[in-house]
C-alpha cells in the first residue's frame, strides 16, 4: 500500500482535505499533528492537500504516481 504522511506541528487541531484536479474533496479528516493517508486506489495524477487551522489555509500540490 502507498501511504502519504504529513507532519504538522502538534498541539493544534487541523482539518486536512485531499482534493482532486477538479477541486472536489476526495478525503477529509481532523488531526492533532501527524496525518497519514493510504492513497492505494486513488487514480494517478495531481492532487492538492488543503491544511486548515482556524483562519489559516495552506495548499500543497502532489503527484500520485
Amino acid at each position: 500500500s502507498d501511504v502519504v504522511t504529513l507532519e504538522l506541528p502538534e498541539g493544534e487541531i487541523y482539518t486536512m482535505q485531499l482534493l482532486d484536479q477538479s477541486g472536489r474533496i476526495q478525503h477529509q479528516q481532523k488531526s492533532y499533528g501527524m496525518v497519514q493517508l493510504d492513497i492505494t486506489g486513488y487514480p494517478k495524477g495531481w492532487y492538492s492537500f488543503r491544511i486548515i487551522q482556524e483562519d489559516k489555509v495552506k495548499v500543497i500540490k502532489v503527484l500520485f504516481l
